[in-house]
């Protein structure tokens, strides 16, 4: 189930297979026309950083490590699924896109068709969690735990990370970001107070 899943975010490239990477590309090359972007290489890794923390010490590395791979998959599904509504929300605004409407339509089935299978990946990824959820496991100290207990505080880090920590992180590096851009504006000082007001005004 997994190398399925992995196919679908990635396909198999060697083999001419594309998966959901290529379909977010043809989506956006509809919507605002082929060379219209420039090509960007992806991040390295979109989960929580790994910072070599244990987070579930009184277990083995390696079984901790498939918690993180499952719980990090399933909050990323998570948080791509507001990606995907509010693209499909763009995308189908009818006064945007109005010289390529046709396309941008297009480009709207094409993410929700990357929805139909993400929801799959969700709906096995929370499966794995929960047989987990069930087991007795055996610490590094020859006692026993649940996996209930495991994960839910696994799980609970996870969402603290995704809803609190990652969103005021985001926020800073954009704001680095545009920033640097205003800075090329030739009434910089002007645009950069503007936007500090609006930031003030909305609370962030």
């Amino acid at each position: 189930m997994f190398e399925a899943h992995g196919i679908d975010e990635g396909g198999i490239p060697d083999e001419g297979i594309g998966g959901h990477d290529e379909m977010w590309f043809a989506a956006r090359d509809l919507a605002f026309g082929a060379g219209a972007h420039p090509e960007i290489d992806p991040p390295d890794n979109i989960g929580r950083p790994d910072t070599g923390e244990r987070y579930l010490p009184e277990i083995a590395p390696d079984i901790e490590g498939l918690f993180s791979f499952i719980a990090n998959l399933l909050i990323i599904e998570f948080r791509a699924e507001i990606g995907f509504a509010d693209t499909q929300l763009v995308l189908r605004t009818p006064d945007l896109f109005d010289d390529r409407r046709a396309q941008a339509e297009l480009a709207a089935e094409i993410v929700g068709r990357i929805r139909v299978d993400e929801e799959i990946h969700v709906r096995s990824l929370n499966l794995y969690l929960g047989e987990l959820r069930n087991l007795t496991l055996r610490t590094v100290d020859g006692g026993r735990v649940r996996g209930a207990e495991l994960i839910d505080r696994f799980w609970s880090g996870m969402v603290r990370w995704a809803s609190v920590d990652k969103p005021a992180f985001d926020i800073a590096e954009a704001r680095i970001r545009i920033d640097r851009r205003i800075s090329k504006h030739p009434e910089a000082d002007r645009v950069r107070s503007e936007f500090a007001a609006v930031g003030d005004r909305d609370g962030h």
